[in-house]
């Protein structure tokens, strides 16, 4: 979706220099490496990847807000595998902008619109504690201007 792609980009453009992020993931730094991050067909395609210099993090954003953590956890499953991991490893190691030498572990986050009220159902809850995935939420707004005809 259009707001979706907009989160994107504007966490992609600010990754590097937002503190912020760095701060709430518990980091010294954030490194934007890769957006749509896929190499094999299947379900499994990385909105924004990241590296805090020792981890790699895996981003999904959504547009509004959801409770299933499944699909960070499909990442974590998918590309800890020992095949795929290798085979990120290298494509990592070789790519072109922010190559990644090595990286100790790969951690997930769920990014998602801000609510005062939300709450992680109990799958969700396990799941956060199980991977270790992290959830933020961002805010927008949309900014307009008054026209005045004469």
């Amino acid at each position: 979706s259009v707001l979706e792609e907009v989160v994107q980009a504007a966490m992609i453009n600010t990754m590097s220099q937002d503190l912020g992020l760095a701060k709430k993931l518990g980091v010294k730094n954030m490194r934007f490496i890769a957006s749509e991050l896929i190499f094999k067909k299947g379900h499994n395609k990385v909105d924004i990847v990241g590296f805090d210099g020792v981890d790699l993090y895996f981003f999904e954003l959504k547009k509004g807000r959801i409770s299933n953590l499944g699909q960070v956890e499909n990442y974590m499953i998918n590309y800890r595998k020992p095949d795929n991991n290798a085979i990120l490893t290298q494509l990592l190691k070789n790519y072109p902008i922010n190559p990644v030498k090595k990286f100790k572990s790969i951690k997930g986050v769920m990014a998602m619109k801000y609510a005062e009220n939300f709450e992680l159902g109990s799958h969700g809850k396990k799941l956060k504690n199980d991977y270790g995935i992290k959830i933020l939420f961002y805010d927008y707004s949309l900014l307009t201007k008054k026209l005045l005809w004469k």
